[in-house]
Order: C-alpha cells, then sequence, then structure tokens
C-alpha cells in the first residue's frame, strides 16, 4: 500500500482552465511516480465562459486517486473543502494611471476621514483644555493654544501610528506581521470560510453527489 498525502487550501484561483485536476487543488506528496500520475487526474469539468465558484470536497479528490490508483492511501493534512474561484481570462493590464487616480482618491479619503475622527474625539475628551491644563502646570501661564504642547502631541501622533502600523517602509521594524496585515489575514480567512459555508449548503449530500465532481465527470 502507497501513501500520498494531500494538503489543500481553503481557495484557489483558477484562470480560464476549465478540466481541473488534483494538482489545481492543492499540494500532493508521496512516492514520486505516482504523485505525478495523481496530480494529472481529473476531479472536476467547470462550465467555464463566466465567473463561477464550486465546492470541491477533498472525499472527491481521494475517491479519484483511489479509482485510479488501486492500493493507494490518501491522508488528507489540509482543509476538508476547497473552494474554486475560477475566471474566464487573466486581467487586463494595469492602467496605472487610472490606479494612481484611485490611491490617491483612497489616501484622501483615509486622511480626510481620519483627521475628522481625531477632530471629534478631542473635542468630546476634550483635549484642548487639558492641554492649556498642562501648559498651567509647567509653564505657570494660561494659553489657549499652547503651540510647543500641539506641536509635540502631533509629531508624537504621527510617530506611534507609523511605527504601531508598521507598514510604510519595506524596511520593517520587526518580522512580525503588521495590524494591517493580521486584519486583511483574518478577514480573508472569514471570507474563505463563509463561501464554504454558503457553497456547502447547495450540495446536496443526500443524493451522492459531493461537490458535483465525480458525477460530471463521468457523464
Amino acid at each position: 500500500m502507497e501513501i500520498l498525502y494531500f494538503k489543500a487550501p481553503r481557495m484557489v484561483n483558477i484562470i480560464q482552465k476549465k478540466r481541473i485536476t488534483v494538482g489545481d487543488l492543492g499540494d500532493l506528496q508521496g512516492k514520486p511516480e505516482l504523485v505525478h500520475r495523481a496530480k494529472k487526474l481529473p476531479v472536476v469539468q467547470l462550465r467555464g465562459g463566466e465567473k463561477e465558484r464550486k465546492l470541491v470536497s477533498v472525499l472527491d479528490v481521494i475517491q479519484v486517486i483511489q479509482q485510479e490508483i488501486k492500493g493507494a492511501l490518501v491522508v488528507n493534512l489540509g482543509s476538508a473543502d476547497v473552494v474554486v474561484s475560477y475566471k474566464p481570462r487573466a486581467q487586463q493590464k494595469t492602467n496605472f494611471i487610472w490606479s494612481g487616480v484611485k490611491t490617491i482618491a483612497i489616501c484622501g479619503v483615509l486622511f480626510f476621514g481620519a483627521m475628522f475622527a481625531i477632530m471629534t474625539f478631542h473635542t468630546d475628551a476634550a483635549v484642548p483644555d487639558v492641554f492649556v491644563e498642562i501648559n498651567r502646570i509647567f509653564t505657570g501661564r494660561e494659553e489657549q493654544r499652547p503651540i510647543w504642547l500641539i506641536g509635540s502631541y502631533a509629531v508624537g501622533l504621527t510617530a506611534g501610528s507609523g511605527i504601531f502600523f508598521n507598514h510604510f517602509s519595506k524596511k520593517r521594524l520587526s518580522d512580525d506581521p503588521t495590524p494591517v496585515e493580521v486584519e486583511f489575514a483574518d478577514y480573508e480567512k472569514k471570507v474563505e470560510e463563509c463561501l464554504q459555508e454558503m457553497l456547502s449548503d447547495e450540495v446536496n449530500f443526500g443524493q451522492g453527489e459531493l461537490a458535483g465532481s465525480t458525477e460530471e465527470l463521468q457523464e
């Protein structure tokens, strides 16, 4: 008995290719000749022509491999289901002018939105009054706008945000992922899990249809 180890991600992106094989759905390790043969085995046939998402069960992959390679034992080390995201063609070349305009617009919205949020927070928390009081304690004078305190606070707030997010330069302060990267990773994980749940509701396992792949191939 030969053991093959299969590890699939939660989602795979496919462009143009309609006949999805084992090798497209994940990584396969084991005896080289068996791995080479198994990776070429078709699992699901997409309709093509437009964007499509299909849920493929790893049980389908195991069944296909064991039908074609007698005596093979497939051990799954990855996700139990794989979302296949199909695109009919590759995206066109990026329009750098349009991308620049969108980048500037997004940066403007984020900048003025953050500025407005900080200003309203400072107003609610009476930060200007705190500055006046701190200035009176340290200098003995009451000034409505202590420039030295406001300036140092603004510089400190900007520097602190930059150091905290650690996302504004190729040179990082640490090898740890930034808070923005953590949030993006968490968002992508939740999207993939949500897609798996939504697509799994469309699969009728009671009729023996495992992601619709094996029966489609037999037809």
